[in-house]
């Protein structure tokens, strides 16, 4: 949806009028009047794309169909679609263990998403569980502290191994891949490589280290095996936003009680009660990769000085996007040049481009202002030129 006033939302249509059209973009709804709409578009449904996807395939592309349906489980949560899929998979080919193995995950995710209720959230992960806490729905109020939610360990595992370096063999981080899946990788992809074929070389494989087990998987884009990857410590760049960033900058400038760490949270409901936990550390980065405003992302990887978690943080004269009105609001750097500035630039063009999928939630959020009456209400700032 692209409103009268520039911002682009994107979210599920959960109740349309004559009136206007309410979205949910992160489990909150969003009320947006027809007269403040310009452009409304709908995305295909998830079938409709696996349809496309599938009639894109060559007939006896069979790998190409497991991948197609990793994808309808691991990162569209359609577990009853894949399941009705995969039982015509496992009737074509019977002898491809695989298929009965990732219709056995659909079916069991389906019955336990049932079983949680027709009123209940569905989960929010696709290579991981769900977060710990779901966000509010119609009529309910932005959790705050302690009650908002923050990723699980398996989704935090997964951005860790989503955000390692490209150069793995050179940086040789600390890597474990149980024994199970590496077994499952080998009889998943090792016709995909002549060095995983036969005893001898499915031996070597086994005992390489964990990264460079890992760099293979990343060759293959083994994406359903990532959740079994266990990464020790955290990735160069995350290593960076928890000391450098995540303390001084996010929760003290932008986490603040007033703003985004507050009840309210204006959109980007910052964790602040544990400050230094992996949980409220990696939250609050996926939550920048997810936020942008009019088009404009907290994170630009690709043009890290225009990202907006720096322009907000400069004065209005200096930014090619004001931070919105807000009561109390002062700039946290002089101009572009700031030492500070610079070094946080420095980090986000260090992040893994283009900005990856991890398979968690990819629904844009758009925050809004505080309230403001007495500086005339908080406004969306202006695209950048």
């Amino acid at each position: 949806m692209t409103t009268l006033d520039g911002r682009q939302l994107t979210g599920e249509v959960v109740d349309e009028d004559e009136q206007g059209v309410t979205l949910q973009i992160a489990g909150i709804s969003l009320r947006i009047e027809r007269s403040n709409i310009k452009e409304l578009r709908y995305q295909p449904t998830v079938e409709e794309q696996y349809r496309q996807r599938l009639a894109e395939l060559a007939e006896d592309d069979v790998q190409g169909r497991y991948e197609l349906a990793t994808w309808l489980v691991f990162q569209k949560e359609a577990y009853e679609l894949a399941v009705r899929e995969l039982e015509q998979m496992i009737a074509r080919y019977p002898q491809d263990g695989r298929f009965v193995r990732l219709r056995d995950i659909a079916a069991s995710r389906a019955e336990q998403r049932q079983g949680e209720g027709e009123g209940a959230a569905p989960s929010m992960a696709t290579l991981a569980p769900g977060l710990t806490t779901p966000l509010p729905g119609p009529g309910q109020t932005t959790p705050s502290g302690s009650e908002r939610r923050r990723l699980t360990a398996a989704q935090i595992n997964v951005l860790k191994v989503i955000e390692l370096p490209e150069n793995l063999l050179e940086a040789k981080p600390v890597v474990a891949i149980p024994r199970e899946a590496v077994d499952r990788f080998l009889e998943s992809y090792s016709n995909r490589r002549a060095d995983l074929q036969g005893p001898v070389n499915q031996a070597r494989f086994r005992n390489l280290k964990g990264y460079q087990q890992l760099d293979i998987f990343f060759q293959l884009r083994a994406r359903e095996f990532y959740p079994q990857v266990q990464v020790r410590g955290d990735p160069p760049a995350l290593g960076r936003f928890r000391s450098e960033i995540h303390q001084r900058y996010v929760l003290g400038y932008c986490g603040t009680s007033e703003c985004h760490g507050g009840a309210d949270g204006y959109g980007l409901p910052l964790v602040a009660s544990v400050r230094s936990d992996d949980a409220t550390v990696y939250t609050n980065f996926f939550l920048l990769q997810i936020t942008s405003v009019g088009g404009l992302g907290l994170i630009n990887r690709d043009d890290p000085p225009r990202s907006l978690l720096l322009q907000y943080g400069l004065p209005a004269v200096k930014t090619l996007a004001p931070h919105p009105s807000a009561p109390g609001w002062k700039p946290y750097f002089t101009d572009p040049s700031d030492r500070y500035f610079q070094q946080i630039a420095q980090w986000i063009g260090s992040l893994y481009r283009p900005k990856p999928d991890y398979g968690i939630v990819e629904e844009a959020v758009e925050p809004e202002a505080p309230a403001a009456s007495d500086t005339g209400g908080a406004g969306v700032p202006p695209a950048a030129p």
